[in-house]
């Protein structure tokens, strides 16, 4: 198996076999019990990915997030935003996406008077690139979506060119990862 051969969506979907094989051979363990058999060499293969994730859950940002600034007002906007997100119930799995993937995504979205994170499955983001100091500055996002009753993929990509920000939106019936310049 060659890591660097796989396409980012085969790697994240490696990782989430790593870090949910954590009980292999528990169910013939378990089938042995039930019918009365010992069997002392079955023993459940456990990774440390599980456990590890898991720690980063249970331990790291407990309780409300503290937001604060020499501006009351912009302090209640940020927890309004939080709010709207549902960002306390959202926490645990962009914890455990941080911990998996290396890394979680987000979007701000405004609709009407309402400003909101929404999570973007890192499976989705097919390319990504930063600058020197980690900000994006090129990202692409592939959804699968049913547009009537037909399969197709939804390609968002944003990129900032000369500090003019550009966005484009291609609903298509390619599979994902397909060259922008193929897209039109």
């Amino acid at each position: 198996l060659d890591w660097s051969n796989l396409s980012r969506v085969e790697q994240i979907e490696k990782m989430d076999l790593y870090y949910s094989n954590n009980d292999a051979y528990e169910a013939a363990r378990l089938l042995a019990y039930w019918n009365g058999t010992w069997n002392e060499d079955i023993r459940p293969i456990r990774t440390p990915v599980h456990r590890s994730v898991e720690f980063f859950v249970n331990k790291i940002a407990i309780g409300d997030p503290m937001v604060s600034a020499k501006n009351q007002a912009l302090t209640d906007a940020v927890g309004q935003i939080l709010d709207w997100s549902n960002f306390q119930i959202q926490k645990p799995m962009q914890i455990r996406n941080m911990a998996k993937y290396g890394g979680s995504f987000r979007k701000a979205i405004s609709q009407e008077k309402k400003v909101r994170f929404q999570s973007i499955e890192t499976k989705e983001v097919t390319s990504v690139k930063h600058d020197g100091m980690g900000n994006v500055v090129e990202i692409r996002i592939d959804t699968q979506v049913v547009e009537n009753g037909r399969d197709m993929t939804r390609t968002e990509f944003w990129t900032v060119l000369d500090n003019l920000p550009y966005m484009a939106v291609w609903l298509h019936t390619n599979q994902t990862e397909v060259p922008i310049d193929r897209l039109g």
